[in-house]
């Protein structure tokens, strides 16, 4: 009995490390490299429901939608490594799709974020200026016929 527990735990704890799979982004289709679109036939519509939503679209006319999906492999409790991570750029023109380029974000460059601060050039007041800037700001309006 104490053996059979020893060993029930062993197998569930060695379980956790199994590696896992993780697809962040729209569809499985774009890893699997499967897109069956045609050029000047397929609508908006038939790659949103193909797809789902776009991870960005164009802002000004909507035409140019992108699709980013990225597949990682995890080993228990470590850190997600990425396999593959492409980008999927489909142009429309009246709502049907006249382009559309994968793009492998593979090699893309890890730009790192910077804390130095902007400076501006408007007022600084001090402390002391804050405070009695304020006083005289808010009037208090006198409720008539009380």
């Amino acid at each position: 009995m104490k053996y059979s527990l020893i060993l029930l735990l062993l197998t569930l704890n060695l379980n956790g490390c199994l590696k896992k799979e993780i697809i962040n982004g729209n569809n499985e289709l774009l890893i699997e490299d499967s897109l069956q679109f045609e050029i000047n036939k397929t609508t908006k519509n038939e790659i949103h429901q193909e797809l789902g939503s776009p991870t960005a679209v164009e802002e000004i006319d909507g035409d140019k939608w992108l699709y980013i999906v990225r597949k990682m492999d995890k080993i228990g409790f470590l850190k997600a490594k990425t396999v593959k991570q492409y980008g999927f750029l489909f142009e429309f023109d009246n709502n049907i799709l006249t382009y559309y380029q994968k793009i492998d974000l593979n090699n893309y460059k890890n730009i790192s974020f910077s804390y130095e601060e902007t400076p501006s050039f408007g007022d600084d007041p001090s402390f002391v200026k804050e405070i009695f800037s304020n006083f005289g700001r808010f009037n208090i309006r006198k409720k008539k016929g009380l």
